[in-house]
């Protein structure tokens, strides 16, 4: 069984064959939650086409993405920290397929296979980079440029140029105001950037887009090549 998640097609012949053992592909929809704050994580999930945003939670209205996973990563990393719940919450951005795997096959073959422990390992500290750049973006970017960070990201994880997204979605991953979401998303169409239709987003112009970014996007981009790149 074909992958298309780095993490497991990455893997060596042996571990690659214990690991399809316990993998089943599901079709994930928009905004089906994977796992909820403070609840024991069940199932790991290693996205193929499907994005997955990792929100943490601020209180009423303050919900924030704060990492997004696709076919570089795994959802659920707190079970390869030794833990196996968390207060964020993992919740479908864009519609597509994953493998799963039970918590408990995970912990067990990551105790028992060297290469998946050091691949996830480094997903972990390329996540952790991703997280902590992003408090950095909330703070200190104005809106297009964090806008262009996140439609870029969105196609780095997922191999995409369409996407099924609101207004009202992306306000809510990028805590920003829906009115404020609409007037940008207007900018980079009248720029070029982008073409948006109700309910649909199309990037049309990824050079335009990375010269729009902020600088977080080249930080998190690079530190993912360094770690997760063939060289690594």
């Amino acid at each position: 069984m074909g992958s298309g998640n780095f993490l497991i097609e990455a893997l060596p012949p042996g571990a690659l064959v214990s690991a399809q053992a316990h993998l089943t592909r599901v079709s994930l929809v928009q905004r089906q939650v994977l796992g909820n704050p403070d609840q024991p994580i069940s199932d790991v999930f290693f996205p193929v086409s499907a994005l997955v945003s990792i929100v943490a939670h601020g209180g009423k209205r303050a919900d924030v993405e704060v990492a997004a996973v696709g076919r570089l990563g795994m959802v659920g990393l707190p079970v390869l920290l030794g833990d196996g719940r968390s207060p964020n919450s993992a919740m479908v951005q864009l519609p597509g397929e994953a493998d799963r795997m039970p918590a408990a096959a995970f912990r067990e073959l990551a105790t028992h296979q060297p290469e998946l422990r050091r691949l996830a390992q480094r997903f972990a500290q390329a996540f952790t980079v991703e997280t902590a750049q992003s408090a950095v973006c909330n703070c200190h970017h104005r809106a297009e440029r964090r806008l262009a960070r996140w439609l870029l990201t969105s196609q780095d994880r997922s191999g995409r140029s369409e996407f099924p997204l609101t207004h009202e979605f992306i306000s809510q991953m990028l805590g920003m105001r829906r009115a404020t979401v609409t007037g940008e998303v207007g900018r980079l169409q009248s720029a070029g950037l982008v073409r948006a239709t109700p309910g649909r987003m199309f990037l049309l112009d990824r050079p335009g887009l990375e010269r729009l970014a902020c600088e977080c996007y080249g930080i998190i981009a690079e530190e993912y090549r360094r770690l997760l790149g063939p060289e690594s």
